[in-house]
């Protein structure tokens, strides 16, 4: 019966993904804005598999969860409360990290004597925020075992 649930909860995941991708982009391109630098991005194909790729990152959450469950059983709420805040704070942690670093990125480019008038460009492609949010949550995940695991030996 878990396995029906986890199933309904990727699909929710899922679609969840798909709805949240776009003002997640324009939420991440507005932190990275850079008013010199021109982002771009000229593959549709490109676009396409960011969203696919975020959508799946997020659909993914529940199978981590479960594989959790499985390795050391969550009787508690809160325990189970916390695991999704150990793989979500950690995805977001990842995602943080991945937007200074392309802050940094475009202010060191920025920087460059450029002639009156060129923008220099930077393809959105080169980004891959949602790779960097995928790794959070199987880091997250890997912290919540070892804690878990670790607590259990000492109780």
């Amino acid at each position: 019966m878990k396995t029906v649930y986890t199933f309904i909860a990727i699909i929710i995941c899922i679609m969840i993904g798909f709805v949240i991708y776009k003002p997640f982009l324009s939420l991440l391109l507005s932190m990275v804005n850079n008013e010199t630098i021109q982002l771009y991005s000229r593959s549709s194909a490109g676009q396409f598999n960011s969203h696919l790729i975020f959508a799946l990152a997020i659909g993914f959450i529940p199978v981590l969860y479960l594989i959790i469950q499985r390795i050391k059983k969550l009787p508690l709420l809160t325990e189970g409360i916390y695991t999704l805040l150990f793989i979500v704070g950690f995805g977001m942690l990842f995602w943080g990290f991945r937007v200074l670093y392309i802050s940094d990125t475009l202010a060191s480019i920025s920087n460059f004597d450029v002639s009156d008038g060129i923008k220099p460009n930077y393809s959105i492609n080169k980004f891959h925020f949602e790779y960097y949010l995928f790794s959070g949550f199987l880091f997250g995940t890997l912290i919540s075992i070892l804690i878990f695991c670790l607590k259990k030996k000492t109780a």
